[in-house]
């Protein structure tokens, strides 16, 4: 059984770097970084809640950005959601300002950042 625990917003960022590193450095094994349950949660805590922003677009749903964590949440329309990593406000900005969000997710996003998958309730995460 896994048990709540209290951490300050200090000791929270510190684990979510220390995450991050890991998985930048392939220290975190694939198949736990891939069914990480911990990292949504780590942001919803440092405030990743933002609102959704709806997208008008054939592979995108939906993103949301945490810039206390720099973070971007991606939904794509087959349900998926990923995270990515240290990504900067100014590239959030210009992200929503794009007149194809898809067109600057794929130049400016897909291959830029460290991507980590949403675990979903079928990975048998938990």
């Amino acid at each position: 059984m896994i048990r709540p625990i209290d951490l300050t917003p200090d000791e929270i960022r510190y684990v979510l770097e220390a995450l991050e590193s890991y998985a930048m450095k392939g220290l975190v094994g694939a198949e736990r970084t891939h069914n990480s349950t911990v990292l949504p949660k780590l942001h919803e805590a440092l405030g990743g809640g933002a609102d959704w922003v709806e997208f008008e677009s054939s592979n995108l749903k939906r993103a949301r950005y945490s810039s206390y964590a720099n973070v971007l949440v991606i939904e794509f329309n087959s349900g998926a959601v990923w995270h990515y990593l240290d990504f900067p406000r100014e590239a959030w900005d210009e992200f929503l300002a794009a007149e194809s969000k898809g067109k600057f997710f794929r130049s400016n996003v897909l291959d830029a950042y460290t991507a980590i998958p949403e675990a979903t309730p079928d990975d048998g995460a938990e």
